[in-house]
């Protein structure tokens, strides 16, 4: 006798819908996929498109009667130049152009007014000997003036 759990899960699984099923295999997103991506594929193109124009000039060059291994050698050789070319304008646009970034200067300040401005009086610090004052002072009025408040 079979599990009766095992052939619920199992009959319950089934096959499922073929259009809701997902990629066998996920695609892109690691270190590997964006280094293709942004680096070996354009460089692919590139020599592609040299490879086909190279390739097409020489077969020109057959049709018009030349030899293949002159037509080869002459076609290669302007091909490899070019692409050296540019390779060297892709580095000179990568390069810095410039100093650098420029530090603003400082704008000297400007006398709004020439003549100076009057500063407050300051006031007197008090030390001990002017505190002792002030307090037999006030001590004075107070018992001068302690027999209005009893």
């Amino acid at each position: 006798m079979s599990n009766p759990y095992e052939d619920y899960y199992v009959n319950q699984a089934g096959n499922g819908i073929t259009s809701y099923q997902g990629t066998r295999y996920q695609r892109g997103g690691g270190f590997f996929g964006t280094l293709y991506n942004s680096v070996l594929k354009p460089i692919g193109k590139y020599l592609g498109r040299n490879f086909l124009k190279t390739s097409v000039g020489i077969g020109q060059d057959i049709l018009q009667g030349e030899n293949f291994k002159e037509s080869a050698r002459k076609r290669l050789k302007t091909t490899g130049k070019e692409m050296l070319n540019d390779a060297i304008s892709k580095a000179q646009a990568f390069a810095q152009k410039g100093s650098g970034r420029k530090r603003k200067r400082k704008k000297p300040n400007k006398s709004r007014n020439t003549t100076k401005k009057s500063k407050k009086p300051k006031k007197k610090k008090t030390t001990r000997k002017s505190k002792k004052k002030l307090v037999k002072k006030k001590l004075a009025k107070s018992k001068h003036l302690s027999h209005l408040f009893a």
